[in-house]
């Protein structure tokens, strides 16, 4: 086989899996759309973090539940040196904090229908990440991030919601960033 065979072969084979991990969200938008609307971004722990789902149809959907939820992940950096002096850096995922609630039961829309369905989500009193006192001022988070780093570990914590409008074929989702103050 020749060295000009090989490389279409690759690139043949580097586009069809990218077409593949491409065709259920490309298939999704065509059946239509999941938008997430907050009130507000940035929420305190303890408060209610409110908003709505708008559903878009391009084309019919039966839907058998729309459901929200506010989710927390723990990520952790871990940053490792190899003997030839180059450092690799792994990211690890936990999901920490979940909470649904339903939002709708059953639906259907037709072609060119949009529904607006709201939504309250409580956040907890307490979270990782936000418990006890924060060291206050700017040199003072600069040197725990220092700190953090030399030891080639960081941690953090991402907040965000989540809808899903689970129906017949594919799935519409939709996720939004959140901070927690």
């Amino acid at each position: 086989m020749s060295e000009e065979m090989i490389i279409k072969l690759i690139v043949g084979g580097a586009v069809l899996l990218l077409a593949i991990a491409l065709l259920p969200k490309l298939l999704a938008r065509l059946k239509g759309r999941l938008q997430i609307k907050l009130d507000r971004s940035a929420v305190a722990c303890g408060e209610t973090l409110s908003g709505h789902c708008e559903v878009k149809a391009r084309r019919e959907i039966d839907g058998r539940a729309l459901n929200v939820a506010l989710v927390g992940e723990e990520i952790e950096e871990v940053r490792r040196h190899g003997s030839n002096g180059r450092s690799r850096r792994r990211r690890y995922r936990n999901e920490i904090y979940r909470d649904q609630v339903p939002v709708s039961g059953a639906l259907h829309l037709s072609p060119g229908d949009v529904e607006r369905f709201d939504f309250e989500l409580p956040v907890p009193e307490s979270v990782p990440g936000h418990g006890g006192k924060a060291p206050e001022g700017a040199l003072a988070q600069g040197l725990m991030l220092g700190a953090q780093l030399l030891g080639g570990r960081r941690r953090y914590y991402r907040w965000r919601v989540e809808a899903r409008l689970e129906a017949s074929g594919l799935d519409l989702r939709a996720r939004q960033k959140i901070s927690l103050r």
